[in-house]
């Protein structure tokens, strides 16, 4: 018995060994029979990349995790959260430097936001509503943001937009700041685990979920007068971004909490309902501009330049490192970190392709 199942063991190994090996090939010829083609880039590919010549505005889509630096948690990621499992991880500085890069096109118009549920606390959103904010006032382009169903976060975010656009029959979900905790004192004391504390403060409250079952009177002060602080800040910075909503209004809101798309525009929430083809028209004949995806925008943007810088000297000879790390999609849209698509691997190898001073290239392949 102890020999079969070593032999099972063994057999499992193999398999999936010999599944990654043949995954982590497939995946590299693909690559290589894509970028051998000059048809990748042209208009007759099987993966059409439009070059849109002249006046546009830029698709963005924004669905994931915000982080200013670097990953981190914050107490807001508790209070605002929708309960949603999110991928995706969005860097500011990032979306900073990309959105200086179209803010200096001049053949860019304005911006197009399709937002999806975002994770992030109050003080990182606040920073990216800032950098947008500093991208219409340095380049008086206008940004207009769409979504699905909006929940505190998103609609926070997109007050600062020109415009705000619903898709219809969806729900705008303002359930405001709020504080999830739970108690399990007596569920410890049934596993026989007794926990002795030193409390050495009125509102020294973490330690509560583990001998209680409820919280104390100075812990649900405490969480009352947090929850009044962030709303009075999230009221304040919609007042500023939204001027037609009075605080009576957003009061409500919040108290209602759950608005379907055709009540907003009725309280001057939102802008319109519209489905996003029907927004993207509407745009484009007013700014007399194609819609371009971002992703598109930056394939065809490299096209254009003739030659790839190069991180060697002119006589300097070299091997080029590409890192392929992260999950393995099939989407085009580079904007998120930590997930492994054609668009980002492909731009890489494009660049030692076209760097006359690379003659190998190493590809390290770490992905799950």
């Amino acid at each position: 018995m102890a020999f079969l199942f070593k032999k099972i063991v063994r057999f499992i190994k193999a398999y999936f060994i010999i599944v990654g090996f043949l995954t982590t090939l497939l995946f590299s010829l693909g690559l290589f029979l894509l970028l051998s083609s000059e048809h990748y880039f042209d208009s007759k590919s099987f993966i059409t990349i439009p070059n849109l010549k002249g006046d546009k505005l830029i698709h963005l889509r924004w669905s994931g995790t915000l982080h200013d630096s670097q990953t981190e948690s914050s107490p807001f990621d508790l209070m605002l959260s929708n309960g949603m499992d999110l991928e995706g991880d969005f860097y500011i500085p990032h979306m900073e430097t990309y959105l200086k890069e179209l803010g200096d096109d001049n053949e860019v118009k304005g911006l197009v936001i399709e937002l999806g549920p975002l994770e992030g606390g109050l003080a990182v959103l606040s920073e990216l509503r800032d950098v947008l904010k500093n991208f219409k006032k340095r380049t008086q382009k206008p940004i207009y943001f769409w979504f699905t169903h909006g929940d505190t976060k998103s609609y926070y975010l997109a007050s600062v937009g020109d415009e705000i656009l619903m898709a219809p029959g969806h729900k705008l979900l303002l359930l405001g700041p709020m504080v999830n905790s739970i108690y399990f004192g007596d569920a410890l004391k049934r596993l026989g685990v007794d926990i002795e504390v030193l409390k050495t403060g009125t509102y020294k409250s973490a330690f509560e979920p583990f001998v209680s079952n409820e919280p104390s009177e100075s812990s649900i002060f405490m969480y009352d007068e947090f929850i009044k602080s962030v709303k009075e800040n999230l009221i304040q910075d919609l007042s500023q971004s939204l001027p037609q909503l009075t605080r009576d209004t957003l009061e409500k809101a919040f108290k209602t909490s759950i608005i379907e798309s055709e009540e907003a525009v009725k309280a001057h929430l939102i802008t319109q309902v519209s489905y996003f083809h029907e927004a993207k028209s509407k745009y484009e004949t007013f700014h007399k501009a194609k819609l371009q995806r971002y992703s598109d925008y930056v394939l065809t943007k490299s096209r254009k330049q003739k030659e790839s810088p190069s991180y060697l000297e002119e006589d300097e000879k070299g091997i080029a490192l590409i890192e392929a790390t992260g999950t393995i999609t099939d989407s085009f849209d580079d904007s998120m970190d930590q997930s492994l698509n054609p668009h980002s691997i492909i731009k890489e190898i494009h660049w030692a392709k076209e760097d006359k001073n690379v003659k190998a290239v190493v590809m390290r392949v770490n992905s799950p």
